[in-house]
């Protein structure tokens, strides 16, 4: 078999050498200057790549002391350490090669039973990408999966100080062998155009693999390709929503430049360009129309906090426009359900140090949730200051959003660290009460005994005025900060008077009563709780919404939108909207504001590539029949939910 000499990379700048580039494929280094001139020197920061979203990578690492793949955004840097192989799924990384690429939708292709060695795939699939649409003229990614009869690999660890380069010697400086009936899941890279760039100067292909079980990573050699294996091609889907009203939701809602007669174009998952359709581009032959004539538009909906059981719940948050939550579950939330189809964008959450902790184990414990792709931290009440510190620039270096509820350490300290966001009203006000009453509630925090240390504090709460010295200090200490608030208010919002029946929301048939956790009473609306703790629930969150958090609204708190979901009667779907309703109605934020708390917000403050209509963020969008600022009751006024450029059909969702 031909040998896939698909050498490493090290780019000399990012930037392409073939006369296009459709698919944006981007280079650092070459390998030609790192075998002739011997620099091994890094051309590409990982961390400039983190978070990019569908992201596909490969190259080597500085210095040739490692192997770069990066799968659909999930980093597996191979090293030799003591003579075995090292797994780093950081972007605490530099190479010296890499190309790179963010493909979102892939088009599969059967390989033929005859493609057997290397050199015959690199046939097949230029005619596969040919037969596919694809300019064999230009560059692009490639993905093989299945199981392999045999792979060939290697792991270089180059010696300091020899600038004698072969391809044989960067095989034998470091591990490598040969696996056997193995399933692979491998990233190539295809070009005519970039021999000695970043393929060897006898293939057009450079290709890195890992397994797909425990998975282990590499340069992969030599393949013979086993029974049933696919070729992935990247695919180029284009459909353009025209002449609809762009609603503006960016800087915090304070801006009004809302476009009339506005397109969006979206390819595959992601917005490509958004504006006024007299100057939108050209557009490509295979474009979908969507006339959005006398419609609105506005990016999808996060729940911020929220619980996802089962299939109705997918449902029920979709249906009611929300494309992407934030995900809690354990405890009273229930178990958490991730194999929705269809499914909003799932963030998935977990909390450390709700009870003390030490350090080490507090690191590994967020070191294990990083690997098994959980996104948001919540740090909790038995974190001191410095483990505070440490946790945050962990999930820093993790590329995980961070959400305080705290007690030991207070949300001063906190957001001075640079917590992204803090969640419940009842708890980030915790820097209202003594520190002697904080910290006891941290010790029990969530005792439902109306004599805890939590009701002492609660009841101290209700007594809370706007002229208090210390609300007003914490509202200060809000307002100057970069930390987004979360109050989660609708968890009470059957304890306020004026409340409504849930129940009778049309997307509440779906939802069994069984999987909420204190539900309303169906047919009344109202909690099933005796009338002491109803009462004192009643007066928490009144004063909560007439002077606790307008104060914190006053001195400037920024706002995310999070319904607390699935505990204390909230419902999925219907709760954000309640949220919202609070938000506006009690609170006091504008209509404007409001949906900045649902949608660009969380873009600002977790830094993610979701909640705006701008070039090269996910493609979740609602196209409205009413318009929201008006009254945020349109928001259920639902022509189209688009899900990562997929069109949903909203009214099968409940059935």
């Amino acid at each position: 078999m031909k040998k896939l000499t698909l050498l490493l990379l090290l780019f000399t700048a990012c930037q392409t050498d073939s006369p296009r580039n459709p698919l944006n494929v981007q280079h650092a280094g070459a390998l030609k200057t790192m075998m002739h001139k011997g620099d091994l020197s890094a051309k590409k920061d990982l961390q400039e790549l983190a978070g990019t979203p569908n992201l596909y990578a490969l190259g080597a690492v500085e210095n040739l002391k490692g192997e770069i793949l990066i799968y659909d955004g999930q980093p597996l840097v191979t090293s030799v350490k003591n003579g075995t192989i090292a797994v780093d799924k950081s972007f605490d990384k530099k190479a010296a090669l890499l190309v790179w690429a963010a493909v979102d939708t892939w088009a599969e292709v059967p390989v033929p039973s005859n493609v057997k060695s290397f050199e015959e795939f690199e046939i097949f699939i230029k005619k596969a990408a040919e037969e596919n649409g694809l300019d064999t003229e230009t560059q692009f990614p490639f993905l093989l999966d299945g199981t392999a009869r045999s792979l060939t690999w290697h792991v270089i660890n180059w010696k300091d100080g020899d600038t004698e380069h072969s391809h044989e010697k960067h095989i034998k400086s470091g591990l490598n062998g040969t696996l056997k009936n193995i399933a692979v899941n491998i990233l190539g890279f295809y070009s005519k155009h970039h021999r000695t760039i970043y393929t060897h100067h006898t293939s057009n292909i450079h290709a890195h693999f890992k397994t797909a079980e425990n998975p282990f990573a590499g340069h992969a050699d030599d393949i013979e390709l086993g029974e049933n294996m696919v070729l992935k091609l990247p695919v180029e889907k284009y459909t353009l929503l025209e002449n609809a009203t762009l609603i503006d939701v960016n800087n915090l809602g304070k801006t009004e430049n809302d476009i009339s007669n506005a397109c969006i174009l979206l390819k595959n998952k992601h917005i490509e360009w958004a504006g006024k359709c007299s100057e939108k581009p050209a557009l490509p032959d295979n474009t979908k129309i969507i006339d959005a004539s006398g419609k609105y538009i506005m990016p999808g909906l996060f729940d911020g906090f929220a619980a996802i059981n089962n299939q109705a719940y997918c449902n029920a948050y979709l249906y009611s426009g929300i494309t992407s939550i934030i995900s809690v579950d354990g405890g009273r939330r229930g178990p958490f359900f991730g194999d929705g189809n269809p499914s909003p964008n799932i963030y998935r959450l977990e909390g450390v140090g709700e009870e003390k902790i030490e350090t080490d184990t507090l690191l590994a414990q967020i070191g294990d949730l990083h690997e098994k792709g959980f996104k948001v931290l919540l740090l909790m009440y038995g974190l001191t200051p410095d483990q505070l510190k440490l946790a945050i620039k962990k999930a820093a270096e993790n590329n995980m959003a961070t959400i305080g509820e705290m007690g030991y350490t207070t949300y001063k300290e906190g957001m001075d660290l640079g917590l992204d966001a803090i969640v419940h009203t009842t708890r980030y006000s915790l820097d209202v009460a003594p520190r002697d009453m904080a910290k006891a509630v941290a010790d029990e925090p969530f005792s439902n005994d109306l004599n805890s240390p939590k009701w002492k504090y609660y009841k101290y709460l209700t007594k809370i005025k706007k002229d208090n010295k210390r609300l007003l200090q914490h509202a200060e200490n809000i307002g100057k900060s970069n930390t987004f608030i979360i109050p989660t208010s609708s968890l009470s919002y059957l304890d306020l008077p004026e409340h409504k029946n849930p129940w009778k929301e049309p997307v509440a048939a779906i939802i069994n009563i069984e999987d909420v956790n204190r539900p309303a009473d169906p047919v009344t609306g109202n909690h099933s709780i005796d009338s002491e703790e109803q009462a004192a629930y009643t007066n928490l969150i009144t004063n909560e919404l007439a002077n606790i958090e307008p104060t914190y609204r006053a001195h400037g708190a920024k706002y995310l939108a999070g319904s607390g979901t699935d505990v204390w009667g909230t419902m999925p779907g219907i709760s954000l909207h309640t949220e919202l309703w609070l938000l506006h109605n009690k609170i006091g934020l504008t209509n404007r504001e409001v949906l900045a708390a649902a949608t660009a917000n969380f873009a600002e403050a977790y830094n993610w590539k979701n909640g705006k209509i701008e070039k090269r963020y996910a493609a979740n969008i609602l196209i409205l029949n009413k318009n929201p600022l008006d009254d945020l009751e349109n928001l259920k006024d639902i022509e189209t939910v688009i899900l990562n450029g997929r069109l949903i059909e909203r009214e099968g969702l409940l059935k």
